[in-house]
């Protein structure tokens, strides 16, 4: 009876170790998968940021190459925030979006600016 108790026990401990690493391996699985979806996410985002900003232009000689764009379009992400996605939607015209930031030092030029703005047709919200 001895020797078959401490068969019992003896298996039951490798039981529980293969129970426990069990364990350890699923948690192991999981977070990889939350770091695929991560990086899946990522990679998708950066799919639509180059697809927004359209065919990029290499590099060649003097006078050869176009200009490009010098503001790259605007491409609302949900997933970062949700309320500035939905105010970018209503705003922004052709994926382009004109901002300006100053201080009181600077509120002359920023009337010039405006009004230039204004001027040139552009919807001012």
């Amino acid at each position: 009876m001895n020797v078959r108790s401490s068969r019992r026990h003896a298996v039951r401990l490798r039981r529980d170790r293969i129970l426990s690493k069990n364990g350890e391996l699923k948690l192991e699985v999981w977070e990889s998968i939350q770091k695929l979806k991560l990086a899946e996410q990522g990679k998708e985002e950066a799919r639509k940021q180059v697809l927004a900003l359209g065919k990029q232009q290499k590099a060649g000689p003097i006078g050869t190459v176009k200009g490009s764009r010098a503001n790259s379009t605007i491409v609302p992400d949900e997933s970062v925030n949700l309320r500035l996605a939905k105010i970018l939607e209503k705003v922004v015209v052709k994926r382009e979006l004109v901002v300006a930031l100053a201080n009181s030092n600077v509120k002359d030029m920023l009337e010039v600016w405006f009004t230039n703005i204004k001027g040139r047709g552009i919807l001012i919200i």
